[in-house]
């Protein structure tokens, strides 16, 4: 949203797509202003209230989110994490004078590759 903003307009939701599982696979972002509103708004008669004015102009600036799986966005700060077994063995390691690359390598060859430790080595220095 910040960025609809920094280009001089405010986005909202318009569809979500989802795969047969019902997980989010994509997601239309669209101008506020995008679209009109229905004819029959404008005929309805015993009308309790005196209608809003229109916003809608059929802006058509939109931007598309594909969600793609593979792509490491589990490595985001908020989703790494370190288990309480790998800090042990870190530390005991860390206590023998093993340097944190070295361990680092160990962790991600007992994990089955680097993209499978959930952690980047950035993180066992903290």
């Amino acid at each position: 949203m910040k960025y609809s903003k920094s280009k001089g307009f405010s986005a909202r939701k318009s569809k979500t797509f989802k795969n047969s599982t019902g997980e989010i696979y994509k997601q239309k972002f669209v101008c506020h202003r995008q679209g009109f509103r229905m004819k029959k708004y404008y005929t309805m008669e015993k009308r309790k209230k005196e209608p809003r004015l229109e916003t809608r102009t059929g802006c058509e600036a939109r931007m598309d989110v594909k969600f793609v799986p593979e792509s490491g966005s589990a490595m985001l700060p908020a989703h790494r994490k370190m288990s309480e077994a790998d800090i042990m063995q870190m530390m005991n390691m860390l206590k023998s004078g093993i340097s944190t690359s070295r361990i680092f390598g160990l962790l991600a060859s007992q994990a089955g590759g680097y993209e499978f430790v959930g952690y980047g080595p950035r993180d066992m220095y903290n």
